[in-house]
């Protein structure tokens, strides 16, 4: 069943085939008949390459020239009082840190909860009316008015919060005077 590839080709190498004599012709006539091919047109590759060249150039100029210098703009989030000045944010941020300490030191209870309730209302207002100052130094143009009404408003939320405090230490002092009496 298997056969040895080297015995079979050595077989075929000692068989001497020879070529009919007219081989020669027979193949040049087999070539004549077929149909001639012309060479390709390189010319037309290489205009169409210049073409898509000058196009692309054309394209990129235009490009170049009709786009706009973009102005680079600080993104809405990114504008605060420190791009305005270190020393205002700081000035910020020692007021927010002194309106959240005098806050956290406030604790509610039943006998407190109107007046607390009448203060943060009030106090809520100004933290609005802050946001609303912030946007406005955000869109409009800033001015030392604009950053004192800024400044103003964290005063008079810290000032707010330390009379809440006080008028709830004098009702805490009310209400241990009313009970030792």
């Amino acid at each position: 069943m298997f056969k040895d590839i080297r015995k079979i080709t050595e077989a075929y190498k000692k068989q001497k085939v020879d070529l009919p004599l007219n081989h020669r012709e027979r193949f040049k006539n087999k070539l004549a008949t077929l149909p001639k091919k012309h060479p390709k047109n390189n010319k037309i590759w290489a205009l169409a390459i210049a073409a898509a060249a000058i196009i692309l150039m054309v394209l990129g100029l235009v490009l170049k020239y009709t786009t706009q210098d973009k102005v680079e703009e600080i993104p809405v989030e990114m504008l605060d009082l420190a791009t305005v000045s270190p020393e205002l944010k700081q000035l910020e941020t020692n007021y927010l840190t002194a309106i959240n300490y005098e806050m956290l030191g406030i604790q509610p209870n039943e006998q407190n909860k109107a007046l607390l309730d009448a203060y943060f209302q009030r106090i809520g207002h100004l933290a609005s009316e802050y946001d609303t100052l912030t946007e406005a130094v955000i869109t409009q143009e800033i001015s030392e008015e604009l950053i004192d009404k800024l400044i103003d408003n964290l005063k008079q939320r810290l000032q707010l919060l330390l009379e809440l405090k006080e008028k709830l230490k004098e009702q805490q002092n009310e209400n241990i005077t009313t009970q030792n009496v």
